[in-house]
């Protein structure tokens, strides 16, 4: 995962370390990288350079004549300006009882020197990427609360309003009945955002910490030497690696269904080839595909032209979202794919056009027919232990359903119980252009 040009160059690190050299390596590949450095010699040097202006990210030093990076970290996360600010502890000090303290202190990582300058940058990109996209969700909490407010403003006005009623004339009831009405859309909508915010922060704090505590791991077992070989060592940055996408796109879908909810999100439909959308998505999962041995049945596949109006980005996603569900939940046997034309209807008030449906069918586990219509609601998985150890933060079907309802379309899923197997559709209008 890299950081963009755009974000490294308003990004500020702090690099503190008592040894000119170390400082000079360090500012030299981040400043290269795009990113703002500034150095300080000492703990007392580096608590001023923060007062004057606050860091993305802190690159400490622990051993340092007066004040030690242990005492510095803890000034900062006692203090609310500045407990936010990711710290990165840099030491010569490899024993374990040394890491132990410096995350007791605050730190969020820990990089023992010699330090590969390699290492460094990735683990300084993985904690800015945080750092950013903590900032973003606690500023849609903020806009979140401040609509709150405003909602709860209109509703106390309205509430003074009533009591002066008896006063008003009667041609006012109208008008005033119209204004308790659409507050009480508004507040019902509120309501249903600040349920949201409540799942969302319950929510996230799991879906943050699990892909990266994995990440973590795996650079600590490169950093201390675990790897005998270059090949286990790669291997364990490309789990790394995984992790940190895993942990992106967690972000991502938590910020599309805020948009979402807040009725900000849209699409751009175009005319799209469906049957190469669909292909694009089967060699997006072929990896866990193959490693599982299913089949992937795709008759008439090759002979159906088929295209729609949609978005192609929400169509691929929401394709892909459907393939991985048959994957993950299916441990044999096989997905069967398949597409085509339903016919469109005519009755006395409208027209409905032809649509062209996908269905996946697989022979996975299935799921009770009650609990069907309760995923399609946010952060919600089907209660049994399978489930659960498959994963998956609860997002998936409703940004999928939000996604092709923006799309004129629907999606729909049926199972008749446990062991028999899942099948998904969704249906698009055909497009004739």
């Amino acid at each position: 995962m890299k950081t963009s040009p755009d974000r490294a160059s308003s990004t500020s690190i702090l690099i503190v370390d008592d040894i000119p050299d170390n400082i000079q390596v360090l500012s030299a590949m981040l400043t290269a990288q795009g990113y703002e450095v500034r150095n300080a010699l000492d703990g007392s040097m580096a608590l001023a350079c923060i007062e004057q202006k606050l860091p993305d990210l802190i690159l400490l030093d622990i051993m340092m004549p007066g004040m030690n990076g242990y005492e510095v970290c803890r000034t900062l996360k006692a203090s609310e300006r500045t407990q936010d600010i990711p710290v990165v502890f840099l030491s010569a000090l490899d024993d374990p009882t040394d890491k132990v303290a410096a995350f007791d202190a605050g730190g969020v990582d820990y990089i023992t020197k010699p330090f590969q300058l390699r290492e460094v940058l990735v683990r300084v990109r993985t904690q800015v990427t945080l750092r950013l996209q903590q900032k973003q969700l606690q500023a849609n909490n903020t806009q979140l609360q401040l609509e709150v407010s405003d909602r709860l403003r209109a509703e106390a006005a309205l509430q003074s309003l009533n009591r002066n009623l008896e006063t008003r004339v009667r041609s006012r009831t109208a008008q005033l009945l119209a204004l308790q009405t659409e507050l009480r859309q508004a507040l019902a909508r509120e309501h249903e955002l600040n349920l949201l915010k409540d799942e969302f922060l319950s929510n996230i704090s799991h879906e943050l910490r699990t892909p990266l505590n994995s990440i973590i791991g795996f650079l600590h077992l490169v950093l201390d030497g675990f790897c005998e070989e270059r090949s286990e060592e790669l291997e364990m940055l490309q789990q790394a690696d995984a992790s940190a996408m895993h942990l992106l796109a967690s972000i991502e879908s938590m910020l599309d269904l805020v948009s979402l909810k807040r009725g900000q999100l849209s699409v751009a439909c175009q005319i799209v080839d469906l049957q190469a959308c669909l292909q694009i998505a089967i060699a997006t999962r072929m990896p866990q595909i193959q490693e599982k041995g299913l089949q992937i049945l795709q008759p008439d596949s090759e002979k159906l032209l088929l295209y729609v109006k949609a978005d192609p980005d929400k169509l691929e996603q929401v394709l892909v979202h459907i393939l991985d569900n048959a994957v993950k939940f299916t441990d044999g046997g096989s997905i069967e794919i398949t597409s085509g034309v339903k016919s469109g209807s005519e009755t006395d008030d409208n027209l409905t056009p032809p649509q062209v449906w996908v269905r996946v069918r697989d022979t996975g586990i299935g799921i009770e027919p009650s609990t069907i219509p309760k995923l399609f609601g946010p952060f919600v998985m089907a209660d049994t232990s399978s489930t659960r150890i498959h994963g998956g933060n609860g997002l998936g079907l409703t940004l999928a359903q939000s996604f092709m309802e923006l799309m004129g379309g629907q999606i729909s899923m049926d199972s008749e119980g446990k062991g028999k197997g899942t099948t998904v559709t969704i249906a698009l209008p055909l497009c004739c252009d």
